[in-house]
């Protein structure tokens, strides 16, 4: 007690001093806090998807590079229909790339952050819309299957656009130049992958599976890598295993089309070990 009111005495001669130090204090806490709350999130805990342990990333590696440990190059489509179908070891695998959407309703045009994605691709996280369905195969078909193109929306970009109208479902958006039917809401909070600016909305590669000129749509460029994957592997399946079967089918691959596919591998690693990175 008589340390602590020397030092009280001492703050009071020095305001300036005392001023300094306790800002500096507020920073220093402020700071760890944040530090903290950032690692917890992202590094210590386990991805807030069911059983987040079975979620893997999966990509192509080019095998004559010395240290392949450690690349996550993009897939093809026709790359990913192959591993997707001839796999073992994994339950679901899905795809899925970025980019700005121009979307147009009666309140003018806005540039909305998007994700276009495979059908499957909310099955492999383990999450359903908390409003209206997921994507089924039939939406990645060219003009988007029955109904036309489709488009799930997540919670903030459905109170922005319709403020909570549970009725939604149905309703037509204009985007990039074509019609979408909205399907389905995501619950509030949800979010992939972790990335600012935030994935607003989701919609199939309907668009990429044709050609207004006749030439050769995106899903059928097999030397075209763009997508990113990741997968749910069945239940005892550990990562070396997937990796090693969807190698198998790379080589595989790389025989029928030399052209295309020659010394490239696939790699599976734990999928929060990629989102988090370096």
């Amino acid at each position: 007690m008589n340390d602590l009111k020397f030092a009280l005495r001492q703050l009071r001669k020095s305001p300036g001093f005392s001023v300094v130090a306790v800002i500096t204090l507020a920073l220093g806490i402020g700071a760890n806090t944040a530090i903290f709350s950032v690692v917890n999130a992202v590094l210590l805990k386990p991805l807030p998807f069911p059983s987040p342990d079975r979620l893997v990333a999966i990509g192509s590696t080019i095998l004559r590079e010395p240290d392949r440990s450690h690349q996550f190059n993009s897939l093809s489509y026709p790359d990913f229909f192959d591993f997707r179908k001839q796999n073992r070891t994994f339950d679901r695998m899905a795809i899925y790339r970025g980019g700005s959407y121009a979307l147009v309703n009666e309140k003018g045009a806005q540039n909305v952050q998007g994700l276009k994605v495979s059908a499957e691709f909310f099955d492999v996280l383990g999450v359903k819309p908390a409003i209206g369905r997921a994507f089924v195969r039939e939406d990645e078909q060219a003009g988007g299957g029955p109904g036309g193109f489709k488009v799930i929306l997540t919670h903030d970009l459905w109170m922005r656009l319709f403020n909570g109208d549970k009725a939604v479902i149905g309703r037509t958006l204009r985007i990039q130049g074509h019609s979408y039917s909205v399907i389905g809401i995501m619950p509030r909070r949800f979010q992939f992958p972790f990335e600012t600016p935030a994935i607003e909305m989701y919609v199939t590669f309907a668009e990429d599976a044709a050609t207004a000129d006749g030439t050769k749509p995106n899903t059928e460029q097999r030397g075209n890598h763009m997508l990113l994957a990741f997968g749910r592997l069945k239940p005892g399946v550990n990562a070396a295993q997937a990796e090693a079967d969807l190698q198998t089918i790379a080589a595989a691959l790389e025989k029928q089309y030399p052209e295309t596919n020659t010394q490239f591998g696939a790699v599976v690693a734990p999928l929060r070990d990629e989102l988090v990175g370096d």
